[in-house]
């Protein structure tokens, strides 16, 4: 077991506790995480120092968004570390993506660095010390303690994960920083010929399958033909939308819980579903604010047309209503699990 998961499995306890909060509780700790992100970007971050000038009273609604285009544009200034500058991350980037370097092992000793894919036409380049990495493992573990999961000395999790293997995308760096022997670890590309797929799967045998969305069907579909002979506990999905035939074709295939997750490399997981099936907002880890193109705030029940992330564990790159491109509705009713988190609607 390694130091960094003896870290996750602390961090993992503690916000465990989270769980069975009230509201109020909720609310009050958001609150108390807002002042300190926002204290510390203003004292730390160049950017935010003018950004949030005048505004220390201003209402987190009242604070200016910030884009993709503006992050990358100023990220030198908004970096709260002296000796990080954007040149010298994205060349580290580079190396991940020609040299295959570990991307688990921290650059130079204590930073994790991830990128977006570039989908929306312009790539995203991202930071984080040790204390906010723990946090964004502690996020994606969260996942599983919903599923219920259970990991021990005795009983650990082979996890079969399909999607990238790029070493820039935040899912490789997740799963190496977590590669130990309670979870070893298969990455598979969801680009790879479905019989490739197949074939690696048959001999890793995972207890845990997590992978694109749009690979459940392929994948489910070799499983009801008797190409596919795997008997996961759970089946995972993330970064694309879970559609109801894909799900369905999961259920009849395996017999377990399909798990929709939906998480961005800037905030990494930010909603999940419990045990009833809501996608809950991960609320302890960051503010969503649905709003409209000129962001006015969107009510629940009513589609976005984008909405704004601040994560409250950042502090080497700290976002404060940063702009996600992604439509999402808020429910207008909370789910009877007693989670004490929104729920979005499907």
């Amino acid at each position: 077991m390694t130091s960094l998961f003896g870290e996750l499995l602390v961090t993992r306890a503690r916000t465990h506790r989270h769980d069975r909060w009230t509201r109020t509780q909720l609310d009050t700790y958001q609150q108390r995480m807002l002042a300190r992100l926002r204290d510390h970007a203003s004292r730390r971050s160049p950017f935010y120092a003018d950004q949030h000038r005048g505004m220390q009273s201003a209402s987190l609604s009242q604070l200016p968004p910030l884009t993709k285009t503006q992050l990358m544009a100023h990220w030198d200034r908004l970096v709260t570390s002296p000796v990080l500058r954007l040149d010298s991350v994205t060349r580290r980037l580079q190396d991940l993506e020609s040299l295959g370097s570990d991307p688990g092992q921290p650059w130079q000793g204590r930073w994790w660095t991830a990128a977006t894919a570039g989908s929306t036409g312009q790539r995203g380049v991202f930071v984080w010390n040790r204390r906010e990495w723990i946090n964004i493992l502690s996020s994606y573990a969260r996942v599983n303690d919903w599923a219920q999961v259970k990991v021990g000395p005795r009983r650990p999790v082979p996890t079969a994960i399909v999607s990238t293997r790029n070493p820039a995308h935040q899912s490789a760096v997740v799963g190496a920083s977590l590669r130990n022997p309670l979870v070893p670890t298969l990455r598979l590309d969801a680009t790879q010929p479905i019989a490739d797929l197949v074939e690696a799967l048959n001999r890793f045998q995972p207890r845990l399958l997590v992978c694109y969305a749009s690979m459940l069907t392929p994948l489910a579909e070799a499983q009801t033909a008797g190409n596919l002979h795997i008997s996961p506990e759970k089946v995972i999905t993330a970064s694309e939308e879970q559609l109801p035939p894909a799900r369905r074709a999961a259920i009849d295939a395996w017999g377990v819980q399909v798990i929709d997750t939906y998480a961005a490399t800037e905030t990494a997981t930010i909603a999940s579903t419990c045990s009833h099936g809501s996608m809950h907002l991960y609320e302890d880890f960051v503010i969503i604010e649905p709003v409209d193109n000129t962001y006015r705030p969107v009510p629940d029940g009513q589609l976005a047309d984008r909405l704004l992330a601040t994560v409250l564990f950042s502090r080497t790159l700290p976002l404060i209503r940063y702009e996600l491109t992604d439509s999402i509705r808020l429910a207008t009713e909370p789910c009877a699990c007693g989670l004490p988190f929104r729920c979005l609607d499907s």
